[in-house]
């Protein structure tokens, strides 16, 4: 036709950029491009072969165009989605990757590098990885596994180290993208920052808890309080204190002890191992020393989380309980430590917090023992004034017994009212329950009681009433005599009695 390629082909009067014909007529090789042609009308791939003849010289060349506009289009449609889909991933704050079929990552992540402080090279693959908390890297691996596997939504929360140095949380979550043939062409995802999610999360649960923690005290703490005013005998008060505050604080082994009266040793009224051997002689005394010595001079809640290596260890004796912690809680009153409450081997040691919980009860613990030698002073004085009653038939000496038992009820009542006060506060601050119910039916009960215990004190009271005067002539010396007789006198004492003849 006399007319080269280019002038059919493409229209033009030389060869086109990159025309491969002009490569394989340069070096006499195959070439193969991509090229766009107005005048045709599309995209085309076009191969250009030499054909030699029998000396191996080119003589021609075979030219083949395969028409790729389709596809072409295709590949720009996707490109824009892809830019549309980062611009959406840069608006809205997350981070937006891409992956192989395979979930290594062969394309930029800019967002992903942003954050991170890593290269193109860094998270290339499954270097991106190494930007995890340490802890997470094995559970997003087997989530990606999974994924992978099943070719199904993948999606896993982990923390991602910032470039710097912080870690934040994340929720990743990709989904596969597939081919006409249902193969996994490629992943596509989002890293989206739940943080501040995480942390209102976590002040949830720590207020919850903080909550249930408190219920479980205040419980306690009623269940030591009814103990006080159910029993008279303090041992069995004692007890019942001394196990609510050991399973409030978590420790499994303890005692409650009372001063001797010389003050030098513990009276143990009695000791729980916690199911450990103890060897040691019970009839042992007890000296007040050590950690223990403490908390009697002070009268201050004392505890030692190390206590194998402190120096108290040594004055343990052969066969003693092997003690990792101690906590000792005074029962303070009228300012002097009568006994404490000894506590040991909680797990993870005693903090301030449990210090301020065992003195609550060796508070209780205090009431306790001062309400039993009350009412033991009480049975005791009542025995007496009744022996004078009997013996001096002087229903004065009941008035006299009446009036100082209301007074000394009374006192310790007062305290009882005051907690009681706060106990309910508490129980009305707790979100309703159950325990709340609960808590507040046994408060009701202790409050009606207390009500009976002032009915009979105010009626104690009444009968000390003085009653009318009545003017009459008695014998000053009989009277005298009859006022001796009823009094307790020592034998180192001696009363003498004179009375002129001429007293009116």
């Amino acid at each position: 036709m006399g007319r080269t390629c280019f002038e059919c082909v493409h229209g033009t009067n030389g060869p086109i950029e990159l025309c491969p014909h002009v490569q394989t007529l340069k070096d006499g090789q195959e070439h193969v491009a991509e090229l766009h042609d107005d005048l045709l009308g599309g995209d085309f791939i076009v191969s250009t072969t030499p054909l030699f003849d029998d000396e191996k010289r080119m003589i021609g060349s075979v030219h083949v165009a395969r028409d790729i506009t389709e596809r072409k289009k295709a590949e720009r449609m996707a490109r824009s989605s892809l830019e549309r889909f980062r611009s959406f991933i840069e608006v809205t704050g997350e981070i937006g990757w891409v992956t192989n079929s395979e979930g290594a990552v062969e394309e930029d992540a800019p967002s992903f590098r942003n954050f991170t402080g890593q290269t193109c090279e860094e998270v290339a693959g499954w270097g991106w990885t190494n930007a995890l908390h340490p802890d997470d890297v094995e559970r997003t691996r087997r989530a990606w596994r999974e994924a992978l596997q099943n070719r199904t939504r993948y999606e896993t929360e982990y923390r991602l180290r910032r470039h710097d140095g912080v870690y934040r949380y994340f929720l990743a979550r990709g989904v596969p993208i597939f081919n006409d043939d249902a193969s996994v062409r490629e992943w596509v995802g989002t890293c989206l920052d739940i943080t501040g999610h995480k942390e209102l999360e976590k002040e949830l649960f720590d207020s919850l808890n903080a909550s249930q923690v408190r219920q479980s005290e205040v419980a306690a703490l009623l269940a030591a309080s009814k103990a006080v005013l159910q029993h008279r005998e303090f041992q069995k008060a004692a007890r019942v204190i001394f196990d609510s505050c050991r399973e409030m604080l978590g420790a499994t082994a303890g005692y409650v002890a009372l001063l001797s009266a010389d003050g030098k040793e513990n009276d143990v009224l009695f000791l729980d191992s916690g199911g450990l051997p103890c060897t040691v002689d019970p009839s042992l005394p007890m000296p007040v020393r050590g950690l223990r010595a403490e908390a009697y001079s002070s009268g201050k809640v004392v505890y030692e989380n190390d206590f194998s290596q402190s120096p108290w260890a040594r004055l343990m004796p052969n066969g003693h309980v092997v003690l990792r912690n101690v906590l000792f809680a005074p029962l303070n009153m009228s300012g002097k430590t009568l006994g404490v409450i000894g506590l040991a081997n909680k797990s993870g040691g005693f903090s301030e917090h449990d210090s301020e919980m065992a003195l609550a009860f060796s508070s209780l613990a205090a009431v306790s023992l001062s309400n039993s030698r009350v009412l033991e002073t009480l049975e005791a004085q009542v025995e007496e004034r009744t022996k004078k009653l009997k013996d001096a038939e002087r229903l004065a000496t009941i008035g006299e017994t009446a009036g100082m038992v209301g007074h000394d009820i009374r006192n310790p009542l007062q305290s009882i009212i005051g907690e009681l006060y706060l106990a309910k506060n508490e129980v009305g601050a707790l979100s309703e329950s159950d325990t709340k119910d609960s808590l507040k039916e046994s408060l009701e009960i202790i409050v009606s009681q207390i009500g009976y215990i002032n009915k009979i004190v105010s009626d104690l009271q009444d009968f000390t009433k003085p009653l009318s005067p009545c003017i009459e002539d008695v014998d000053i010396g009989v009277l005298v005599h009859e006022v001796i007789a009823t009094m307790s006198i020592p034998e180192s004492v001696t009363i003498s009695c004179s009375i002129e003849d001429a007293f009116p």
